[in-house]
C-alpha cells in the first residue's frame, strides 16, 4: 500500500511542491550569501521593527557599497552604529549635512540622536528577501520554539521531497537518491548561508518624549516663532480660549483674522510642545467644528501650508485647504488640501482644471500623537508633502493647481471626488499652529520647524537660553582649555587632565558646531574648574553623556578639591553606578538622593539634568522627562568649591560605584544658577535629539 502510494502520482505531486519550495528557499539564501561574495556587497538580518513597515524584523536586506557623494535622502543605508560601537544600524537618510549623515528609522517618531559619518556607511538597501533571516533573529533572541519548529519543518520539507518513487525497476540509480543532493544542498545552504548574514539593529533612537511632541521650549523659538520666521501670511496658533475669531499672527496681520464655528471646538486643550504661550490647541468633534478665513486669494500657484494635529479618527477629514466657500460654507471649487484618509494618511491633492493629482503618505498617523503636515508646491518645483520634518511624498511633475478665487479652511470643507476621499469632510481631533506661506518652503526650513531650528545644545544652554553660568560644550580638538560658553566667561574656563581623554568623537545631534564630544578613559580623564565659587543654593547642573560602563562613576558635581585634586566636601552631583542607573543627590547633614528606576549604560545619547531650590527640592530629569524628586531637604551642603566633570570623590554615598572615574563619552556639561522649568529641560533634550 505504501510502496503504491510512493509510485502514484500524488506522491510525485507532493514531491515536486516540496522541491520547487526547498529550491525557492535555496535561491533565496543564495541571493543573500552568494549574491554579495561575488560582488563585494553584503547582507543583514533585520533585528527590530523601527523601519516597519518598509522593513520587518527578520527581513534579510542586502546592500551594495555608494561613493559618499551619491548619498541622498530616501536611501536605507547600512551603517556603524554611532551610539553602541560594534554594532549595525539599518535606517533611511532624511538629511545630509556637512556634520554627517542624519537617519530615522520609518517607524522611528524622531530623527535619531546621533549623526553618522559617510565613511561609516556600509551601503544602500537594494535587495529586500522578506522573512528569510528570522531563525536568526529567533536565535539571537533565544526563541527555540520557532526555532524548532522550522527545523521541524525544514525536515519535513525534505522528507517530502524524496517520498515519490517510480514504478520501473530499471537498474540506474534510485529517484530518492538523484533528488537527496538537490534536497540536502538546499538545506545546507539554509543551514551555513544565514549565519554568515550580519545582524542590523534596525533600532529606534533615544526616547524623544511623551506622547505630546517634544518641540524646543524656549521663549526666542517657539512654533509661532518657526512659522514667522519662514514668512507666514497666514498663522493661526488656534490658543484662543474663547470667542470666535482666530487671530492671525502672520504678516497680513487682522485683516486676515479666521473665524472659528459657533460649535464643534472646544479651545486650550493641550497642544503640542511649542515653547511659552504656545502649547495648547483646539479640539474639533468631528461633526461641526471649524475655522475658516475671510482673506480671499485667487488662484495661488506657489504657496506651502502647514498644521499640526493629533488624531484617533477612523474617518478622517481636511485638515487644511483652500476652497471658494465664503462664511465656511461648502465649497464647490476646493484643491490645495491636505486630507487624512479614514487609514489614516495624509494625502495633499491639487486639481489642475481636468484632473487631480494627489500624493499620499506610506504610514498611517492617527495614533494620538502629535505630528506636523507640511504641503508645498509651485509651478517650477511641483508637490511636496512633509511629515515631522520628513519628506513622504513628491510629485515634480504636478506643477499647475485650479483657478480659483477662495480662503483657506481649517479642519472643514468639500473633499468629495478625490482618490483619497474619506467618510468625514470634518476633522476629528485636536489642532494648533496652522500657517499658510506665500513661498516654497526648503526641505532644512521644514525640519527645522518640527525639529530644532535655531535651538542647538549650545543655545539652549548659553546666555540667550538658559542662562548658564559655567557651559562646557567640549568640542574642543585637543587640550588644556575647556572653553566656557556661560555668562561667567573665560574667568571660567575649565582645564582637562593631561591624560585620558579623546577629543573630537561623535556626540549628540546639538547643531552647527556641536555635533563633537570627548571620551573618558575611565582612569585618568576629567575635567575641573579653577574658578572657585560659593556652593550655590539654587542651581540646575546637566550634561550629555553616552556610555556602556558597568563600574559607573561621576558624571559631574561640585567639590572642594583645588585644580582637580580629590574633594572632602562634594554633592550637587549626578552619578551613575555600575547597574547604569543614575543619582542626583545634594548633601545636607545626610544624602539625599533621586536615583533612576532605568540603566542608561546603554551605549546612547542621554541627558541627564538636576534641579535644586529650598523652596521646591530636588527634581532629577532624563532625556527631557521627570523621573523623580525629593522634598525631605530644604538645603545643599554650605561650601566653597570647583564644578567637575567625570571625577571626583563619592566617597559613601548610596549604591557608590566601583569607580569615581566616569568611562565614557560627555558634551555639553552646564551650571545654571536657577532650577530650570520642565519646560526648558524638555526644549534642551529635543535640542540634541
Amino acid at each position: 500500500m505504501t510502496g503504491s502510494w510512493r509510485a502514484g502520482w500524488p506522491a510525485l505531486v507532493v514531491s515536486s511542491l516540496a522541491r520547487l519550495l526547498l529550491g525557492a528557499v535555496a535561491l533565496l539564501v543564495a541571493l543573500s550569501v552568494v549574491l554579495p561574495l561575488v560582488s563585494g556587497w553584503q547582507s543583514s538580518v533585520v533585528m527590530s521593527g523601527s523601519m516597519a513597515p518598509t522593513l520587518q524584523p527578520g527581513d534579510v536586506v542586502v546592500v551594495r557599497p555608494v561613493a559618499a557623494a551619491d548619498l541622498e535622502p530616501g536611501d536605507v543605508v547600512l551603517v556603524d552604529d554611532p551610539d553602541v560601537p560594534g554594532s549595525l544600524r539599518m535606517h533611511r537618510i532624511v538629511a545630509v549635512g556637512s556634520g554627517g549623515l542624519r537617519l530615522r528609522g520609518d517607524a522611528a517618531p524622531s530623527a535619531d540622536t546621533s549623526l553618522v559619518a559617510p565613511g561609516a556607511v556600509h551601503g544602500v538597501g537594494t535587495l529586500r528577501l522578506p522573512g528569510l533571516g528570522l531563525p536568526a533573529l529567533w536565535a539571537r533572541e533565544g526563541r527555540t520554539v520557532p526555532l524548532a519548529l522550522a527545523g521541524a519543518g525544514l525536515v519535513a520539507l525534505l522528507a517530502l521531497s524524496v517520498a515519490h518513487r517510480g514504478a520501473d525497476d530499471e537498474p540506474r540509480r534510485p529517484r530518492w537518491r538523484r533528488a537527496r543532493p538537490v534536497a540536502l544542498g538546499a538545506a545546507a545552504v539554509l543551514l551555513v548561508g544565514l549565519p554568515g548574514t550580519a545582524d542590523a539593529r534596525a533600532v529606534f533612537s533615544a526616547t524623544t518624549g511623551t506622547t505630546a511632541n517634544n518641540w524646543t521650549a524656549s521663549s526666542y523659538w517657539t512654533c509661532a516663532n518657526a512659522a514667522s520666521t519662514a514668512g507666514a501670511v497666514q498663522y493661526y496658533g488656534l490658543q484662543e480660549t474663547s470667542g470666535t475669531t482666530a487671530t492671525n499672527g502672520g504678516s497680513l496681520g487682522s485683516a486676515a483674522n479666521g473665524t472659528y464655528s459657533s460649535t464643534g471646538v472646544t479651545y486650550g486643550v493641550a497642544g503640542p510642545r511649542c515653547g511659552t504661550g504656545g502649547t495648547s490647541a483646539v479640539r474639533l468633534d468631528g461633526a461641526s467644528g471649524q475655522m475658516w478665513t475671510a482673506r480671499s486669494y485667487t488662484s495661488p500657484q506657489t504657496f506651502s501650508e502647514q498644521i499640526w494635529f493629533s488624531t484617533t479618527t477612523t474617518s478622517g477629514g481636511l485638515l487644511i485647504g483652500f476652497g471658494n466657500g465664503a462664511s465656511g460654507g461648502l465649497s464647490s471649487n476646493y484643491d490645495r488640501h491636505i486630507v487624512m484618509t479614514n487609514a489614516g494618511t495624509l494625502a495633499f491633492g491639487v486639481y489642475d482644471g481636468g484632473a487631480t493629482h494627489e500624493i499620499t503618505s506610506a504610514a498611517s498617523y492617527n495614533d494620538g500623537k502629535w505630528h506636523l503636515a507640511t504641503a508645498t508646491f509651485s509651478g517650477t518645483v511641483g508637490m511636496t508633502l512633509y511629515v515631522d520634518g520628513v519628506q513622504v511624498g513628491r510629485d515634480a511633475n504636478s506643477k499647475v493647481a485650479e483657478t480659483n478665487t477662495g480662503y483657506w479652511r481649517v479642519g472643514y470643507d468639500n473633499i468629495d471626488n478625490w482618490p483619497s476621499t474619506p467618510t468625514s469632510r470634518f476633522f476629528a481631533g485636536t489642532l494648533a499652529h496652522a500657517a499658510v506661506f506665500t513661498t516654497v518652503l526648503s526641505a532644512t526650513e521644514v525640519a527645522n520647524q518640527y525639529g530644532v531650528g535655531p535651538w542647538t545644545c549650545a543655545t539652549a544652554a548659553g546666555t540667550t537660553g538658559a542662562g548658564a553660568v559655567q557651559y562646557y560644550g567640549l568640542q574642543e580638538t585637543t587640550g588644556p582649555t575647556a572653553t566656557n560658553g556661560g555668562s561667567a566667561g573665560s574667568s571660567g574656563n575649565g582645564t582637562f587632565s593631561a591624560a585620558g581623554i579623546t577629543y573630537g568623537v561623535p556626540g549628540p545631534a546639538c547643531g552647527a558646531g556641536g555635533d563633537s564630544a570627548i571620551r573618558l578613559d575611565g582612569s585618568s580623564g576629567y575635567l575641573w574648574t579653577t574658578r572657585q565659587v560659593v556652593a550655590p543654593q539654587n542651581f540646575t547642573v546637566q550634561i550629555w553623556f553616552a556610555t556602556t560602563t558597568t563600574r559607573g562613576g561621576k558624571l559631574i558635581g561640585f567639590g572642594s578639591g583645588v585644580n582637580g585634586a580629590q574633594s572632602n566636601q562634594f554633592d550637587r552631583h549626578i552619578y551613575m553606578t555600575n547597574g547604569g542607573l543614575l543619582a542626583f543627590g545634594v548633601y545636607n547633614g545626610g544624602y539625599y538622593t533621586v536615583t533612576s528606576s532605568t540603566t542608561y549604560n546603554d551605549g546612547r545619547w542621554h541627558l541627564a539634568t538636576g534641579t535644586f531650590s529650598p523652596g521646591t527640592g530636588m527634581a532629577f530629569y532624563v532625556d527631557g522627562t521627570l523621573i523623580g524628586t525629593n522634598t525631605s531637604t530644604t538645603a545643599a551642603e554650605n561650601s566653597t568649591g570647583y564644578w567637575r566633570v567625570g571625577y571626583d570623590s563619592l566617597g559613601s554615598w548610596p549604591n557608590v560605584p566601583t569607580s569615581s572615574y566616569f568611562a565614557g563619552s560627555v558634551a555639553h556639561a552646564v551650571v545654571v544658577d536657577r532650577p530650570l522649568t520642565a519646560d526648558e529641560i524638555a526644549g534642551q533634550y529635543t535640542a540634541g535629539r
